[in-house]
């Protein structure tokens, strides 16, 4: 299933386009870092609701980055 959205692209303009859901991640990944796309890959960001499905379907398992976060998070409470 797809949408019909308006974008921002990388030169300041704006563009429509039907998206999949996997696009729609992946064009706001590649806004996040600058429009840097070979950027997204090696996203730091593991606190972001979308890291787990930056790279599409069943790239990473959404269950570790989520352990990952917690152990984060312990070590800058503690």
């Amino acid at each position: 299933m797809s949408v019909i959205h308006t974008y921002r692209t990388g030169n300041n303009k704006t563009k429509t386009k039907k998206l999949t859901r996997s696009n729609a991640i992946r064009l706001f990944c590649q806004e996040c870092m600058g429009w840097q796309a070979h950027l997204v890959r090696d996203c730091p960001s593991k606190t972001c609701v979308l890291f787990p499905y930056r790279m599409g379907p069943g790239k990473i398992d959404a269950e570790s980055v989520l352990q990952d976060t917690n152990t984060m998070q312990g070590r800058l409470e503690g």
